[in-house]
């Protein structure tokens, strides 16, 4: 029998290395993050949501979150971690067990999401050789989001990132009019 303190303690202790982990193969993979932790890696802490999952634009999803789950077995030690497919097409998830080390119960969550590249490709800024998809296009996402009412769940989370950036938005313009004005003065 296993001792499930053990392994959430295991899982906790590694958190760092599987972050780590999971953006080196985004880098090596020349994936694109997207969602809230890519806002969170363009804007500067004030304007950040609490968020834990990673969202992934990838060639093959499967392939993906099959390699991450492996690695991050590899990292804990034990088998903690599955994939399976996610509610959209293309779209595959790497889950954590939970507390009851059961996989498909309920105190299992996302760790990260895979999903395959769209046509066109979305636009992307590079941040210490990580691509992450722009701000403009981020903004473009939760509008889309925003209107329709299937995503009605996510409303509130769309709303708030989709005023952070515009909130950076005016912010950088602030900055930029504000440098202009102190060199005039001198």
């Amino acid at each position: 029998m296993r001792n499930r303190y053990g392994e959430i303690i295991r899982y906790n202790a590694n958190k760092i290395a599987l972050r780590k982990a999971l953006l080196n193969q985004a880098k090596q993979d020349k994936n694109i993050i997207y969602g809230a932790q890519s806002i969170n890696a363009q804007v500067p802490n004030i304007f950040t949501r609490s968020t834990s999952d990673y969202d992934i634009l990838t060639k093959n999803s499967k392939a993906s979150a099959n390699k991450t789950e492996k690695k991050f077995d590899k990292i804990v030690g034990d088998n903690l971690f599955y994939t399976k497919p996610a509610m959209h097409p293309g779209t595959h998830k790497v889950m954590f067990i939970g507390e009851d080390l059961k996989q498909g119960t309920k105190d299992d969550f996302g760790f990260v999401d895979y999903t395959n590249f769209p046509n066109p490709m979305p636009k992307y800024k590079t941040i210490n050789g990580i691509r992450y998809r722009s701000l403009t296009e981020e903004a473009r996402a939760k509008r889309k989001s925003l209107r329709d009412k299937q995503y009605a769940f996510r409303h509130a989370k769309d709303r708030r990132d989709l005023n952070n950036i515009m909130r950076y938005k005016r912010f950088g313009r602030f900055r930029k009019w504000e440098q202009h004005v102190h060199q005039q003065e001198w």
